[in-house]
């Protein structure tokens, strides 16, 4: 409880004098992208309360699936900015 007590009135002070933090996202991550990452979190979330093995089984290969659909999404789109980025670059030239 004593340690409760701190950790709240610490937490309180630099949230109230430094702020709340903002996340900044990157600019290659598309809106598409976050939807998949929402999608993933929410089936871990699943996966970390289910009961049976069986459930489990299942929501291991929907993640595997979801994590795999979110790399290759991310990774295509940082590929299209870096291609975006380097034709402006040789249009600015």
């Amino acid at each position: 409880m004593k340690w409760h007590n701190i950790r709240t009135a610490l937490l309180e002070a630099s949230e109230e004098i430094l702020g709340r933090r903002k996340i900044s996202r990157k600019d290659w991550i598309s809106d598409d992208t976050w939807g998949r990452l929402a999608n993933r979190k929410e089936i871990k979330g699943k996966l970390l309360n289910a009961d049976s093995e069986t459930e489990k089984t299942s929501l291991r290969r929907q993640y595997w699936e979801a994590n795999k659909s979110v790399k290759k999404n991310s990774k295509e789109r940082q590929k299209n900015m870096g291609r975006k980025s380097s034709t402006s670059s040789i249009k600015c030239s």
